[in-house]
C-alpha cells in the first residue's frame, strides 16, 4: 500500500504512514502528542475568483475627450488672465515725471558751444547756447529768474487784472511760449519766420516751445494756467516739433504742419531752477553728422504765440 503524508496538529512536523493508519491513534515521533490520523486528505480551498478587468472601450474613451479638452483650457485660460492682472499691477504707472526729459541732451561742462545769441533786455532770457553734442541739437536757455518766480509774477498779475485783456497786455513774461525754433537742412535756402512782414521764407521743421504747469492729475499751459490750476505743483517744458511741407499759396510760402513724435513733446525739454534744456536729436530732423543746419530762434518770452523777437540766423556745422 502506498503512503501518505500529514502533518501533527500539534507540532506541524510531517509524518508518513501508511495508508491503513487513516482514522486511527498515533503518536507523534517529535512532540509524543497523541491525534487521530486523518481519514482522507483535506480538499485544498478554492482561491476566490478575481473580478475580471474591464477595460474601457474606445466609445468611452472618446466620450472623456470634451470634459478633458475644456478643462486643459480653462487652465490655461485661467493663468494667462492671472498672469495679465499681476503685470499690470506690477508695471510702473506712466507719469509726468516719466516722461519729462527723457531725450535730453546735456553736454559736458566745458563743451564748446556752436553758437552765443543774447536777447534783449526786455526779455526773461538772459542767455541762449547752442550746444552740439553728438548725435542732437541742444539749446541752453538761461533765464534772469528761476521759473516759480516768473509763475508767481504771473498769478499776482492775474489777480491785478479786472480783466482778461488786462491781464494779456500786461505782458507777463513766460506767460506764453519760450521760443520757437526754426530748422533748415538744405544748404541753399534760406531760414527764417515766414509772413508778409518778411517776406518769402523757407523752412523744414519748427520747435515749439511752451511752458506748462503741473498739477495734481493735469498739466495747463501758462496762458491759462493761474486760472486752470491754482496751486501748481510743478513746471516741465513742453517741446513740440513739427515738419512742414510746403502749400498753396502766393507772396509768401504757406505750409502743412505735420507733428513729430507729438505725444513725447515733454522728453524733449527739461527745466532745473533758471536753466532750461532743449535737445531735438538728428534722427527726428533726418541729418546726419557732417551736415550743415540753419537755425531761426525766435524768442517769445513776453509775446504772444504768433509773435516775438527774431534772433538773427547762423548755421552749424553737425558734428
Amino acid at each position: 500500500m502506498s503512503d501518505f503524508k500529514f502533518a501533527c496538529p500539534e507540532c506541524g512536523q510531517h509524518i508518513s504512514a501508511d495508508e491503513s493508519c487513516r482514522g486511527r491513534q498515533v503518536q507523534c515521533p517529535h512532540c509524543r502528542h497523541s491525534f487521530v490520523v486523518p481519514a482522507g486528505e483535506p480538499s485544498s480551498p478554492e482561491r476566490p475568483l478575481r473580478p475580471p478587468v474591464r477595460t474601457a472601450s474606445k466609445s468611452a474613451v472618446s466620450s472623456r475627450w470634451p470634459t478633458v479638452v475644456f478643462w486643459v483650457v480653462f487652465m490655461l485660460v485661467a493663468c494667462v488672465v492671472a498672469g495679465l492682472t499681476w503685470h499690470r499691477h506690477s508695471a510702473p504707472r506712466r507719469s509726468i515725471e516719466n516722461l519729462v526729459g527723457k531725450s535730453v541732451v546735456v553736454a559736458a561742462p566745458g563743451a564748446p558751444d556752436a553758437h552765443v545769441l543774447s536777447t534783449s533786455d526786455s526779455s526773461p532770457l538772459a542767455k541762449i547756447r547752442v550746444q552740439n553734442p553728438p548725435g542732437a541739437i541742444t539749446f541752453v536757455l538761461e533765464l534772469k529768474k528761476t521759473v516759480e518766480e516768473y509763475y508767481e509774477e504771473g498769478a499776482q498779475a492775474e489777480k491785478r487784472a479786472s480783466s482778461p485783456a488786462d491781464f494779456m497786455g500786461e505782458g507777463t513774461q513766460l506767460h506764453y511760449g519760450v521760443a520757437r525754433i526754426h530748422f533748415d537742412t538744405k544748404t541753399n535756402v534760406t531760414t527764417g519766420e515766414q509772413g508778409s512782414a518778411n517776406g518769402p521764407r523757407s523752412y523744414e521743421f519748427k520747435l515749439n516751445a511752451t511752458l506748462m504747469a503741473k498739477g495734481e492729475r493735469s498739466l495747463a499751459e501758462w496762458a491759462n494756467a493761474h486760472v486752470n490750476l491754482r496751486n501748481a505743483k510743478g513746471h516741465v517744458l513742453s517741446c513740440s516739433l513739427f515738419r512742414l511741407a510746403p502749400g498753396p499759396g502766393s507772396g509768401f510760402v504757406a505750409v502743412n504742419e505735420i507733428a513729430v513724435n507729438h505725444r513725447n513733446d515733454l522728453s524733449r525739454g527739461k527745466l532745473d531752477g533758471k536753466m532750461m534744456w532743449i535737445t531735438v536729436p538728428y534722427s527726428e530732423l533726418g541729418v546726419s553728422p557732417g551736415q550743415s543746419v540753419r537755425i531761426t530762434f525766435m524768442d517769445q518770452g513776453n509775446t504772444v504765440y504768433s509773435d516775438g523777437e527774431m534772433l538773427p540766423r547762423f548755421p552749424i556745422k553737425l558734428q
